[in-house]
């Protein structure tokens, strides 16, 4: 239960609680985790990010920044955000929901099912956070930081990036997110990043699927499949056992793999019986 809610005014302000405080407080931005039982917070004091007019999207010259306080559904309306972002954003299904979380307490919930954080990964996304620092979204996840963000900065987007939850239903949970990104020269695959969601503590990269994607010796499906179920140890949960984890987590990143080469687009929220 929170006790203390404070809303800065500026951003100097907001660390000022967060040293004073620690651990023992927690940073808000759209609440929309606090009341989930099994994502909810531990924290009774909470500093909201509300009055530090985080909410601004910009293109510049093809890199998009966009301010941490940006809703989902902000990113949905606006015409600067690639379609790929767009697609990430809206399979949170429940536009009430969207209308509140935002882009900076997505990557900060760090939950494993975010379909938003393997997009920005895959798109080799990075944040600004306060004090002056900066680091891709992946590293952030990865090393559980806790700094508040300030801004997402996305590089031009080269090459082709696909995204895909997978659910038993359309606003049933998330089983696995994937987002794949392949930049190819010819039918050479100079560069592809692979990150999933759902099968472990975080989103994750698979390091080995790229890199046979780059060298050539993933030229089919079942190679990608087989490296995939390889790279991963998900364990079973109540939506799915570890067996069917494994299964269709090598099917949807060999199917996303043949989308992003083919250049098709119909691969970006398939529900799986």
């Amino acid at each position: 239960m929170i006790k203390t809610f404070y809303k800065p005014e500026s951003v100097a302000e907001a660390l000022k609680l967060k040293e004073q405080f620690g651990a023992k407080i927690c940073w808000f931005g759209g609440g929309t985790l606090i009341n989930n039982a099994l994502f909810g917070s531990h924290c009774v004091r909470m500093i909201s990010v509300e009055k530090l007019r985080f909410n601004w999207i910009e293109n510049k010259a093809g890199q998009l920044e966009i301010g941490a306080g940006v809703t989902l559904q902000q990113m949905i309306d606006a015409p600067e955000i690639w379609s790929v972002l767009r697609q990430a954003a809206g399979q949170l299904c429940s536009r009430n929901v969207r209308n509140m979380a935002t882009i900076g307490g997505n990557i900060g919930a760090n939950r494993t099912d975010s379909c938003l954080i393997p997009c920005l990964m895959a798109l080799s996304a990075e944040v600004e956070t306060a004090p002056d620092k900066r680091m891709s979204v992946e590293e952030y996840v990865r090393e559980r930081h806790n700094g508040l963000i300030l801004k997402v900065l996305i590089p031009p987007l080269r090459g082709t990036c696909r995204v895909q939850r997978v659910a038993r239903q359309a606003k049933g949970p998330t089983i696995i997110t994937v987002a794949v990104h392949i930049l190819q020269s010819g039918q050479r695959i100079k560069k592809a990043i692979v990150a999933l969601g759902g099968v472990a503590e975080q989103v994750m990269r698979l390091t080995a699927v790229e890199q046979g994607l780059e060298k050539g010796t993933l030229a089919d499906k079942p190679a990608i499949e087989r490296v995939v179920a390889e790279a991963i140890t998900p364990q079973s949960t109540l939506s799915a056992s570890a067996a069917y984890l494994s299964y269709i987590s090598g099917v949807t990143i060999a199917d996303l793999v043949a989308a992003c080469q083919e250049g098709k687009n119909e691969y970006e929220n398939q529900i799986h019986p």
